[in-house]
């Protein structure tokens, strides 16, 4: 037992492994969480001193009750083949219990066989990503917290709490809502989303699974779901695009204002709204299906230019990250991708 465990077990702390099976031989837990806006908002907390992450993970109870518990996810040397989730608050857990948590997290990591298949097939046409071993971007344990954190982006405020489920957010009132996270009007849109989830007018599961990576008319089923989608209050294009993303489909590159902004300065396009999905496509279309890898591998990096090592940054810098920060009058001591 190293450190790490015998603390696990003075607090009764449970240990659980996740085997990495065909992902183990590339694998990088930093790098794999360290891939997207997503780790920085909170629960999420990545440790870069111990490479580890760190937040709660919910379990469910008889009668639809469910309790919270800290999970830290770590990727020991002497375990090449196999992460450790190290689990506090509890000192047994069941083997339904174990398996749910292995199953947030392989969400979380993207360490499904399709998700493994994607990587390597995307690596494939991208060479560079290849060789920094990019090619997971990092999601939440669940889609509805995915969904939630799309629509707010940065509106997710730091706390220690686990994210609440779908029955909490759905029993709140509007005002304590939009007052208590400072969402406004946005406060309406995630109840309406939760109850809508508890409803059943919103079917997760039949979102979730819609992405099969060796279905034929996948391309076309994503039209699909996205017309679906927005008939969500506040899933627009955007919105509908990153949460499509999220499930796995990479062949469309959400477009906003920065969409603009990063092709202005790194590939010197102007675009504009009208332009912007064809200057895409002359840009990233070779890489099909996967354009939202390449275009993302290259905005990350991008990101990580100005702004030093983005998994070694400490979290009270995180605000940093913003267009602001990234006008070209700073740019004298940087390269820029070309």
């Amino acid at each position: 037992m190293n450190g790490e465990d015998e603390t696990a077990a003075a607090h009764g702390g449970v240990l659980v492994e996740l085997p990495l099976g065909d992902a183990a031989p590339d694998f990088n837990l930093e790098k794999a969480v360290c891939s997207h806006g997503l780790f920085m908002m909170a629960p999420n907390q990545w440790d870069p001193h111990s490479k580890t992450l760190k937040r709660p993970l919910r379990l469910n109870l008889a009668g639809g009750e469910t309790f919270s518990l800290m999970v830290h996810v770590s990727h020991p040397t002497h375990s090449s083949h196999a992460l450790h989730l190290r689990v506090f608050g509890t000192r047994a857990l069941s083997p339904q219990q174990q398996q749910s948590l292995l199953n947030q997290v392989r969400r979380m990591l993207r360490l499904s066989d399709q998700e493994n298949r994607r990587v390597v097939d995307f690596q494939k046409v991208h060479e560079k990503a290849k060789e920094t071993g990019f090619g997971r971007v990092f999601r939440s344990p669940t889609l509805f917290e995915d969904m939630i954190k799309c629509m707010l982006l940065c509106n997710c405020h730091t706390t220690i709490a686990n994210f609440p489920s779908p029955s909490e957010l759905a029993n709140l009132e509007v005002e304590f809502l939009a007052k208590r996270c400072n969402l406004g009007y946005r406060a309406s849109r995630v109840i309406n989303l939760a109850r809508g989830v508890i409803e059943g007018s919103v079917k997760l599961t039949e979102i979730e699974f819609a992405c099969e990576y060796d279905t034929v008319s996948n391309l076309s089923d994503y039209d699909k779901l996205a017309e679906k989608l927005r008939v969500i209050d506040g899933f627009g294009p955007f919105t509908c695009a990153n949460v499509l993303m999220c499930i796995g489909y990479y062949h469309v590159i959400p477009t906003d204002s920065e969409t603009i902004r990063h092709l202005k300065q790194v590939h010197a396009k102007t675009s504009t709204k009208k332009t912007i999905e064809r200057d895409l496509e002359d840009i990233y279309g070779k890489y099909a299906p996967f354009q939202f890898l390449a275009y993302w591998s290259e905005v990350w990096r991008f990101y990580e230019e100005w702004f030093g090592n983005l998994s070694e940054m400490p979290r009270s810098s995180y605000k940093l990250i913003t267009a602001a920060n990234m006008r070209p009058k700073k740019a004298s001591g940087s390269k820029r991708t070309k």
